[in-house]
């Protein structure tokens, strides 16, 4: 799966990365965190845009903002692990963009 960049309320804009985990017996593929960091809180600042290429680098302009964890469908938790964290308004908005991401695999590696 390729990283996201999500604009949320206030122009918060995220980069959101997924840490998959791949079965080679047919399975999906199953993506059970997601690593958050901040690129701006000025939504017109384009400076970091996606790679469509499997080798992904995080932008220099990052801040760390948490783990997004699903133990299971529709089920998630948010770690902030650093001095930056997400309000739940933020986390809840967020959650939105990742469960249509989850569930909608045409996203995933555009």
């Amino acid at each position: 799966m390729n990283p996201i960049v999500v604009t949320i309320d206030n122009n918060l804009k995220l980069l959101v990365v997924p840490e998959s985990e791949i079965h080679l017996n047919g399975h999906a593929i199953l993506t059970y965190s997601y690593n958050i960091y901040l690129i701006s809180r000025n939504a017109t600042d384009e400076k970091c845009n996606s790679s469509n290429q499997i080798e992904f680098e995080i932008p220099r302009n990052t801040s760390y903002l948490g783990v997004i964890m699903s133990a299971s469908p529709g089920v998630y938790t948010y770690d902030a692990t650093g001095p930056l964290e997400l309000s739940k308004n933020e986390v809840n908005k967020l959650i939105e963009h990742i469960d249509n991401y989850r569930n909608t695999p045409s996203l995933w590696y555009n």
